[in-house]
């Protein structure tokens, strides 16, 4: 991939990729430092990469990766406290705040779930790019979704007593 090439890929992808890292990190100053390290990094190993396909995967794992790696070199963060279900009495019907509360669940969870749902249900990544992005098994990202996915209902039901019937409402 040449120099003009590797620009278009760039301005294509640029603001994907932060957002996938935003989403992680939670900052977007960090998110943007974060994302041109990650095409840094990808335009150092090009010569190892032969397809279109092969940089984009390339460049959500290098990013992927930088993210996490910022996680774990941070100071554990303060968790985000839910209110009580006696202060919660208002019904959430909202779509936009149903969301937003969804999002602080997904912040909650161990890294590699929150990776794989936001990769999987926010990002829309097929299992095998979550796979080879974040150097998981396929299987194991199933199982990862699908303990997200339970774990974040769970909060949504216990911290605001949203049940089964809101999410058909939807």
């Amino acid at each position: 991939m040449g120099e003009d090439q590797f620009i278009a890929f760039v301005e294509c992808y640029r603001f994907s990729v932060i957002s996938v890292i935003k989403k992680l990190v939670r900052s977007g100053e960090t998110a943007r430092d974060l994302a041109q390290e990650s095409f840094l990094r990808l335009w150092k190993n090009r010569n190892e990469l032969d397809s279109d396909q092969h940089f984009f995967r390339m460049l959500y794992r290098i990013a992927t990766n930088l993210a996490i790696d910022h996680l774990r070199k941070k100071k554990p963060l303060n968790i985000i406290e839910f209110p009580h279900r006696s202060e919660n009495t208002e019904i959430i019907s909202d779509r936009e705040e149903f969301f937003r509360l969804i999002r602080e669940c997904a912040r909650r969870l161990k890294t590699k779930q929150q990776l794989v749902f936001i990769l999987r249900d926010i990002e829309g990544l097929a299992f095998e790019e979550i796979s080879y992005i974040t150097e998981i098994p396929v299987e194991n990202v199933r199982s990862n979704l699908y303990l997200a996915r339970k774990n974040i209902k769970t909060m949504l039901e216990s911290q605001y007593e949203i049940n089964e019937e809101f999410f058909y409402e939807l």
